[in-house]
């Protein structure tokens, strides 16, 4: 496969989401720092999809080197096998959120059904950590508003699922990102550690903060409301 380079703007101002879900586990901001986003530095939040798996591991050792937190959307029918991931997710500061038992398109199923994908992945994620998350993702972005959660959606999305190629998705985020946005990568695939080992260090060094989705909505002093689809996080 070709390999792109990488061209980076100089300035780049704004907050973005590289999503996982759930707003009970991240170290909240405190009230102080929710500030006019114009005098703040900007932030984002990464959310990684579809684990846990070993890449898992390897994109936290990446977090803890930089010192940032990401939110992590975790499948119901991965938690028991990988409970000891799932605990050091939680025990280094990220937040930990429902992605469904198994990755339905939540919109095209009955509503029992959606519930029960629901219902089965807290259930696993209870029995791990004592308590249930209160962020879900839609799988596919296939949202739906009846379920009782703030479905935490995104607008950065550099398809790292389709595209396995480390410089172009580190390329596609640093390019593509906007104050408050909520992203999207997967936990599953070595080529998005390799996209997050490009792309961390450069984010950093154009002053974003990398946030869990709970810090994000703090940052900007925003509460995700319940039964309510959020592309990004506003800002104004």
């Amino acid at each position: 496969m070709m390999k792109r380079r990488i061209f980076l703007k100089n300035t780049l101002t704004g907050a973005v989401i590289l999503g996982a879900n759930s707003c009970f586990s991240g170290n909240l901001l405190t009230k102080s720092m929710q500030k006019n986003s114009d005098d703040i530095a900007p932030a984002v939040a990464l959310g990684f999809d579809d684990g846990p798996s070993p890449v898992t591991l390897e994109i936290l050792d990446i977090l803890k080197q930089y010192g940032v937190h990401a939110s992590f959307f975790v499948l119901g029918r991965k938690v028991e096998a990988n409970a000891d991931i799932i605990r050091r997710i939680v025990a280094e500061g990220h937040d930990i959120g429902n992605h469904s038992w198994s990755h339905p398109h939540l919109s095209e199923i009955s509503l029992e059904e959606a519930l029960k994908q629901m219902h089965d992945c807290d259930v696993a994620l209870e029995k791990v950590l004592g308590y249930k998350p209160t962020l879900a993702r839609p799988p596919y972005g296939s949202t739906r508003d009846d379920l009782g959660y703030p479905m935490i959606v995104w607008n950065l999305d550099p398809k790292d699922w389709r595209d396995r190629d480390p410089e172009l998705v580190a390329h596609r985020i640093l390019t593509e990102v906007t104050p408050g946005a909520l992203g999207i990568l997967h936990d599953v695939y070595p080529t998005t550690t390799q996209a997050v080992e490009l792309f961390l260090p450069k984010l950093l060094e154009m002053n974003y903060k990398v946030l869990t989705v709970t810090e994000l909505f703090e940052y900007y002093g925003q509460t995700p409301q319940i039964n309510r689809s959020y592309y990004h996080v506003d800002i104004t």
